[in-house]
């Protein structure tokens, strides 16, 4: 059984459609990607998969059952979702923050415990913010945030987690060890993850199977070496590239190719 799975589905904010006929299923263990140029419809696709945006026409499943039929409780407690430029209470500290996560298994006025507390520990060691947790949310940088956004949505400990650009404002560095990590938890405790990513490369990397959009619709998906060419790249995003196979593991990289190539400044 699929864990989320899309038929027939678009989404529109107002009169304007922003997608228009999805058909997607995601499952256990795997990670996705989504790419696409800006204003493609990423984040809209990630905010119909978490029950935030309803599909028209069509429907959006979680476990099989639509998600408009489930309690807002057994939403969140099975998909976390990271969103970006959240904002975020300035005089809260990053352990508050974090808890947060837990409140989909908290009942009504009742406090975090001392298991709750040890998750939330658990997902800051992963996210290398433990050494922030007494911190305020006004004291941290951009990057900081954004893994406290994550530890946060670690701590929910759902079984599917989306991404939206989850390695914006990341030093190169940080934006390895997340995804390396995310992967990690797809490998090793079947969590489902589907991320929007700028990163050509990185979504090759790291994703099991990409979704290309384009003008609203998925225009390809598979695996990177399925999605990832040349020509597919030029008419998503309008500009020429060179790919070739990474020397360590063969999966395609893109290069941009100046459009000037006679060497004159």
């Amino acid at each position: 059984m699929p864990g989320i799975a899309l038929v027939n589905a678009s989404f529109r904010y107002g009169r304007q459609l922003i997608l228009r006929d999805i058909n997607l299923e995601t499952s256990a263990g795997e990670f996705l990607g989504i790419i696409g140029p800006n204003g493609c419809g990423k984040s809209t696709l990630l905010k119909g998969m978490s029950g935030l945006l309803r599909p028209y026409p069509g429907y959006v499943t979680l476990h099989g059952v639509n998600i408009a039929e489930n309690n807002h409780g057994y939403t969140a407690r099975n998909i976390a979702l990271v969103p970006q430029n959240v904002a975020l209470p300035a005089l809260f500290t990053v352990m508050d923050i974090v808890l947060m996560g837990r409140t989909p298994h908290l009942k009504l006025l009742q406090y975090e415990g001392k298991l709750d507390i040890s998750i939330a520990i658990e997902a800051m060691e992963a996210t290398r913010t433990v050494q922030l947790a007494d911190k305020r949310i006004d004291e941290l940088s951009g990057g900081e945030k954004q893994r406290v956004l994550i530890a946060r949505a670690l701590a929910q400990q759902a079984g599917i987690l989306l991404l939206d650009e989850p390695t914006a404002n990341l030093d190169i560095n940080y934006q390895a060890e997340i995804l390396n990590f995310v992967r990690q938890l797809c490998r090793d405790k079947g969590l489902s993850v589907i991320t929007a990513l700028h990163d050509l490369n990185l979504a090759s990397q790291y994703c099991d199977r990409i979704i290309m959009l384009k003008d609203g619709y998925i225009w390809r998906q598979g695996n990177p070496r399925e999605v990832m060419d040349a020509a597919a790249i030029r008419e998503i995003y309008g500009v020429d590239v060179c790919v070739y196979p990474h020397p360590v593991n063969s999966l395609p990289t893109a290069l941009v190719t100046p459009r000037d190539m006679s060497g004159s400044n």
